[in-house]
């Protein structure tokens, strides 16, 4: 894959506010799920009905390479959110990332949340809450690797991304932020638990089924929906990269469980 990969930005951390709340308001939808902030923002909540966690603040990759902090959110007071499905956990196979990552640098191939230790998250990233203010670079893959049974078919040992949920999600589809060389083809697997997971059929690229073999395919940091041809319910779900439009390799960004209505589920 031929990128430029600067190895110093990919040792410091993103901003992290920790919260401990079980809603917030509808106005303040886009604050953040389970704790990366980048930017200043205050929002305001209804009603009192529990407390949250300390704000534990640190530097983005980004502020510590041009030497700018950002500053923290202030928070009041949560209210009581609906009895949604939340992720509890996501995990990728143990080295299963070749080359450059936050899973591969941190050498953390699964994460629960909440998110207890700002400096330890690894592939944790991978559902980062919106909104992003960032410019997509290679020092925000979550996994990147090169290993391959054939020209655009990565080893499906390795090339899997598993979620767990409070309990059971529907899923219907999954919002990949790619690469220049990110995901042409996924399938779908969901149960109650990892040894009795069912297909839910295969997702392709919104660009098509059948990308040709060649490099820097999308547009970097393109949002692509990957549909499933039915849709299923369970408390794991799993994504397996069956395609890639680079013949040796893979990055990318951030990968998002949706469900019919094109929410992605958030992080505890």
């Amino acid at each position: 894959m031929t990128i430029r990969l600067c190895v110093a930005s990919l040792l410091v951390s993103a901003s992290f506010v920790a919260f401990s709340f079980s809603a917030v308001a509808a106005d303040c939808s886009n604050i953040l799920k389970f704790g990366i902030w980048e930017t200043h923002h205050t929002c305001s909540f209804n009603d009192t009905d529990q407390g949250f966690a300390n704000a534990i603040r640190s530097r983005s990759r980004r502020d510590r390479n041009d030497g700018t902090a950002k500053t923290s959110q202030q928070i009041t007071t949560a209210k009581p959110r609906t009895t949604e499905p939340k992720i509890m956990g996501v995990s990728v196979p143990p080295d299963s990332s070749d080359g450059p990552s936050w899973s591969y640098d941190a050498s953390l191939w699964s994460m629960e949340f909440p998110i207890r230790d700002v400096n330890q998250i690894g592939i944790g990233y991978i559902v980062e809450p919106e909104p992003f203010h960032r410019t997509w670079s290679a020092a925000d893959f979550v996994v990147h690797d090169h290993m391959y049974l054939a020209g655009g078919v990565p080893d499906p040992r390795r090339a899997n991304i598993t979620y767990h949920f409070s309990k059971p999600a529907k899923i219907s589809e999954v919002l990949i932020i790619q690469h220049t060389n990110g995901i042409g083809q996924i399938e779908g697997f969901i149960g109650n638990d990892e040894r009795n997971m069912r297909s839910i059929g295969h997702a392709n690229s919104t660009l098509g089924a059948n990308l040709p073999l060649k490099e820097n395919t999308f547009a970097e940091g393109y949002r692509d929906v990957f549909k499933f041809e039915r849709g299923g319910e369970g408390k794991v779900f799993r994504i397996v990269i069956t395609k890639t439009p680079l013949p040796n390799g893979y990055a990318l960004y951030r990968a998002y469980p949706r469900n019919g209505d094109h929410s992605p589920y958030e992080a505890y």
